[in-house]
């Protein structure tokens, strides 16, 4: 039973540094940097339409 616990805990540390030599690159280096100021609001981006459905109106009816 410890000896599984082991090569448990062994195998996660060893995925663990994997996953940070060679995983994720979009993740921020210093973790300060997403605090430190947030995104203006001055030019709020407008949706692609090339994306965007079309909007139905339903109507309830009586029957």
């Amino acid at each position: 039973m410890l000896k599984s616990i082991f090569y448990i805990v062994v195998v996660w540390i060893v995925w663990r540094w994997l996953d940070r030599m060679f995983g994720r690159k979009q993740r921020p280096v210093n973790l300060n940097d997403r605090h430190q100021s947030p995104p203006s609001k001055s030019s709020p981006k407008k949706p692609n339409d090339d994306r965007i459905g079309d909007y139905v109106e339903f109507e309830e009816v009586e029957e």
